[in-house]
């Protein structure tokens, strides 16, 4: 299997569980109106498993001789042995080039060990939150949480990956998030504090409601980079824009036919993408209709506040709009055609609905 081109893939037969070490301290207390608040600390230090490439030619050498790579010369598995003991495309040609004959085993396609173990992730969060139980017709859940996260890996560069290199590569994920929710019972009518004598019409009409909330807010993921030169400047602008994200003077194009390897960095930690911010509201009412029948009447608000939220610039170096978060298709009616929007992200959609139970 996997001779004459064809990849091949295998797990390791001592295969071992990835592991997690997981440590937790949290801080408690209860202040009045039955608020609970708390702190806590939490620290993951894993082990994971990894895909471990086998078959990749050394960098170094095609970095030294560039484009002599690239010629033609007889291939050595023409015809080699029988289609069913060497099958796949490389006993086919009669030439290859001469770079595919420098990988460690030329008479197979790509080799990767799916499932070595070995790449270590550290993982911190620091949470405070806030929460209120459901009393006297409100409660309320609201929590910041801090994050960083780093995991080895050997697709830093092709060197490290030749050479099952794992080295430590900060997550992409976002930094900062607020989350909140909550319930609140408008204290009118029937059943409730104020008005509570209500004739049934008025209360069908008065009475009953209920507004229910959460909102999500992120800092911006960070914007991660493919291969490219880098001058070493600075990459972050004060005012970026859909127009211009970062400073992409710091970046170029690596030089056609042309092979280096990577020294770019993946990532750089202060330069984030648009942040997030979703609010979710539900306006509900329940009421009798008779004394078997009741219904519950609910106008659902997605993204109520009709937030743009900005998807990402353009992270290619070789396109046109690099830095850019500016629509490439059709421009959106909503937002206009200087702005992209985050995918599966929408404007303010508005659901009615009714439930009746009998």
């Amino acid at each position: 299997m996997g001779r004459g081109g064809a990849p091949l893939l295998w797990y390791p037969q001592n295969f071992k569980k990835a592991r997690n070490d997981r440590f937790n301290i949290n801080f408690q207390r209860q202040l009045l109106g039955q608020i609970v608040v708390s702190a806590t600390w939490f620290m993951n230090v894993g082990n994971q498993h990894y895909s471990k490439a086998l078959n990749y030619a050394d960098p170094r050498i095609q970095v030294q001789q560039q484009l002599a790579l690239n010629a033609s010369v007889d291939n050595p598995f023409y015809n080699y042995l029988t289609p069913t003991l060497f099958p796949g495309s490389s006993r086919n040609l009669r030439t290859v080039s001469l770079g595919s004959l420098l990988l460690p085993y030329p008479h197979y396609g790509g080799l990767w060990e799916v499932g070595a173990l070995g790449a270590a992730e550290r993982y911190h969060s620091l949470e405070f939150k806030a929460q209120k139980a459901f009393s006297k017709g409100w409660n309320f859940l609201g929590a910041y949480v801090y994050i960083r996260e780093k995991t080895q890996s050997t697709m830093c560069n092709e060197l490290d990956t030749f050479q099952n290199n794992l080295t430590y590569q900060n997550s992409d994920q976002p930094r900062h998030r607020i989350t909140m929710g909550g319930t609140y019972e408008l204290p009118l009518g029937v059943g409730r504090p104020y008005l509570n004598n209500l004739p049934r019409v008025a209360d069908a009409i008065v009475g009953g409601w209920k507004i229910t909330g959460i909102s999500t807010y992120m800092t911006g993921a960070i914007l991660r980079f493919g291969k490219m030169n880098y001058s070493g400047g600075e990459v972050t602008i004060s005012d970026p824009s859909p127009g211009k994200w970062f400073n992409t003077s710091a970046f170029s194009q690596i030089a056609a036919n042309t092979y280096v390897i990577r020294s770019n960095p993946m990532q750089f930690d202060n330069l984030t993408g648009p942040k997030y911010y979703m609010l979710d509201a539900t306006l509900s009412k329940d009421f009798r209709i008779t004394e078997r029948v009741k219904a519950e009447l609910k106008m659902a608000a997605f993204n109520a506040i009709n937030r743009l939220n900005r998807g990402n610039p353009n992270m290619g170096v070789t396109s046109s709009q690099f830095g850019q978060a500016l629509y490439q298709g059709s421009p959106s009616a909503t937002f206009g055609p200087q702005t992209q929007q985050l995918g599966n992200v929408s404007g303010r959609q508005v659901e009615l609905g009714m439930k009746i139970t009998f």
